[in-house]
């Protein structure tokens, strides 16, 4: 059975580097990046220019500016930050099939059986950092049999072991008594010998089977603690790892809590620590690039109708259908023209979309001719196979295919790339008492209608709008005469009241007038209305119109 190794690939400058491989101009300039924290700005990520300044990770702005005036600084993108380390992530499979993200700045590998398809050790580990030099990265690497030992040699430096001066050590003494103290300590000495370099202060190899001998001089901050358990364990003296191993393990998890002893345990692999790999991610994306740069409406279709073919392929292959789909023309002007299309509902039917595309092609001015054509799913969702519904009433099989059938969708796919998906939309019923609430407002392509309305033995107006103020000089209920948007009417019919109260839980800033008596008016010039009386609440009250009836 092989030996389990892990590597750690550490990127300590990974927030300034992302910049910095895009904008050459900053390489010849102290550069960081800053976070908020507690409402201040500190810096989360320093250049190697900076940080010979003085500057450090952690370190308030305002202090850094007077170490350095011509400190140029630019907000941290936690996101892109991210982003960058997942596209290291899939950078780093080259070298295994088992890569995890370990921290923000920070990769994972088992590395077991790997090394020797490279050359060897020490040629695996120098290709790694050559790529990263040339990926102008910043890398600091461990390799150890455990993952916390990996994470731990990626992180130290045994050169300058750091040490809080407490004056209680002989290590922190004057230096000629110093080296003397390593003269009488040989065993100290081979421990931090036992660390391979390779000629490089960035790689650290802890030989195989010599965990242990290796993590005992390093400072307990490489156990992956927190900030306080670093600075509790430091109060009772506790800097070296070799210390907090012969501590009684109770009295560590009585007043530390079980964190810590975790971690320790980890690092010495008496403790299994799962890996967790990047999920394989499926990419529906095609492309085409063109010898020669093409201009003329039949040969862009052409190349969309088979590049669409081909991404037929891989939906059906996988079991998808596309929801959201970006069209991009890369033209001779080195510009971008892009289209988006939105889909009510998931399909692999790629003649639908090659229809709505024509349609919005109409909108996209290619002045230049096209140099590549790149299509890709940006959002897809599982197909499923569904039974066919079996209808012995042949009289309601047109108006339910035609309500959630493929038919259907597809004209709202056709209208949205008009208009969009998000103004196309239909009622729901809701279970409310106030008028304007009898309803929901879905949108059309993500919501399934509802054929069974429920039965209201009530009248609603067709059309509701905000209540408006009538004026009435009569104590009539309703009034028989009033005057209502500058004419009046008078009363020839009315049935009511239908008496609504608020919902006294909710605040609603309509219905601080009270409860409402409402009537159906028909008046003699033939308008049927919904009058209501207000009795008064938060606001005084009075008649009002609600709605109209035609």
């Amino acid at each position: 059975m092989l030996q389990k190794r892990f590597l750690s690939l550490w990127f300590p400058c990974l927030g300034v580097e992302r910049i910095l491989r895009s904008e050459s101009v900053l390489n010849d300039k102290p550069f960081a990046t800053v976070t908020k924290k507690n409402n201040s700005l500190i810096l989360s990520s320093v250049s190697c220019l900076a940080e010979k300044k003085g500057l450090w990770i952690g370190q308030l702005q305002t202090d850094a500016r007077i170490l350095c005036p011509d400190l140029e600084i630019r907000e941290g993108d936690s996101f892109a930050e991210n982003y960058f380390l997942k596209a290291l992530q899939r950078w780093a499979e080259k070298f295994s099939p088992l890569v995890a993200i370990e921290s923000k700045t920070s990769l994972i590998l088992d590395v077991t059986g790997c090394m020797n398809l490279f050359g060897g050790e020490s040629n695996f580990l120098n290709k790694i950092e050559n790529e990263c030099i040339y990926l102008k990265l910043t890398v600091k690497i461990g390799l150890a049999d455990t993952i916390g030992a990996a994470w731990a040699l990626a992180r130290c430096d045994v050169q300058a072991n750091p040490m809080y001066r407490t004056g209680d050590s002989i290590d922190q003494e004057a230096r000629a008594t110093r080296s003397r103290s390593y003269k009488r300590n040989p065993e100290k000495i081979s421990n931090f010998r036992l660390i391979k370099n390779l000629n490089s202060p960035n790689i650290k190899i802890a030989p195989a089977g010599q965990t242990k001998k290796v993590l005992n001089p390093l400072p307990i901050s490489v156990l992956r603690l927190s900030e306080k358990e670093n600075a509790d364990l430091l109060r009772l003296g506790v800097r070296l790892i070799k210390d907090l191993e012969i501590l009684p393990r109770g009295s560590i998890e009585s007043r530390f809590g079980s964190n810590v002893l975790i971690r320790l345990d980890q690092a010495f692999g008496r403790q299994p620590e799962p890996l967790s790999p990047l999920v394989p991610n499926i990419h529906f994306g095609v492309r085409t690039t063109f010898p020669e740069p093409i201009g003329l409406e039949e040969d862009i279709f052409t190349a969309i109708k088979q590049l669409l073919n081909s991404l037929k392929e891989k939906l059906i292959k996988n079991g998808c259908g596309v929801e959201r789909l970006k069209l991009q023309f890369y033209l001779c002007d080195h510009s971008i023209k892009t289209i988006e299309i939105v889909l009510s509902q998931p399909t692999s039917n790629m003649e639908s979309i090659h229809n709505l595309i024509k349609l919005k092609l109409q909108n996209i001015d290619l002045i230049f001719e096209i140099d590549c054509i790149r299509i890709y799913a940006s959002e897809v969702e599982f197909l499923f196979l569904k039974q066919k519904d079996i209808y012995f009433n042949l009289e309601n099989i047109s108006d339910k295919n035609m309500k959630t059938g493929e038919g259907f969708h597809n004209l709202i796919s056709r209208i949205g790339a008009r208009i969009g998906l998000q103004n196309i939309t239909r009622l729901v019923p809701a279970e409310s008492n106030i008028p304007e609430k009898t309803v929901s407002i879905f949108s059309v392509a993500w919501s399934t209608p509802i054929m069974d309305w429920p039965n209201n033995f009530l009248e609603r107006p067709i059309h509701l709008f905000k209540p408006e103020y009538i004026i009435s000089n009569c104590f009539e209920r309703p009034p028989k005469k009033f005057r209502w948007r500058s004419c009046d009417f008078t009363t020839a019919y009315a049935r009511g009241p239908e008496r609504i109260s608020p919902e006294w839980w909710l605040d609603d800033e309509n219905w601080r007038t009270g409860v409402r008596d409402y009537w159906k008016v028909i008046t003699i010039s033939g308008e049927v209305l919904w009058l209501y009386q207000a009795y008064g609440g938060l606001i005084p009250g009075g008649w009002f119109c609600h709605g109209n009836f035609c």
